[in-house]
């Protein structure tokens, strides 16, 4: 099967126990994901193979534990500063999504605010709009 890491901000992948996992950049994913997950997210773009390429090897950093949380320009988010992202400038405020939107949609928004993934995972659409009123 090989090791997959993540290559984007954030993967969004459904087990085969039908729970959806957050992997951030630079995690990298658990050998039992289903294939069609993988195939779909390295199709996006969102994940890379790291190992079975010609003449690649996997990095030793994957030998460890991965780096779970938000990373920006290659380091976890907490390194930064308020308002020092790279770039010079703090990121866009993330966008706060409809009542109506789907629940992966407002996990996503509720981790860009900075709640826990493992807490937000845990939170239905309704109980994650009442945390985030507008």
């Amino acid at each position: 099967m090989g090791v997959y890491e993540v290559s984007g901000p954030l993967a969004v992948a459904k087990a085969s126990d039908g729970k959806i996992h957050y992997y951030y950049h630079g995690s990298v994913l658990p050998p039992e994901l289903p294939t069609v997950e993988l195939d779909r997210l390295v199709a996006t773009g969102l994940v890379r193979k790291v190992d079975g390429q010609q003449g690649t090897e996997a990095p030793a950093y994957l030998a460890g534990p991965a780096t779970v949380g938000p990373v920006i320009g290659g380091r976890p988010v907490g390194d930064h500063p308020a308002g020092d992202q790279p770039g010079g400038t703090a990121g866009p405020e993330p966008v706060r999504p409809a009542d109506s939107a789907s629940v992966a949609a407002w996990r996503e928004y509720a981790i860009a605010r900075g709640d826990d993934p493992a807490e937000v995972e845990q939170l239905n659409r309704k109980q994650l709009a009442e945390r985030h009123p507008e």
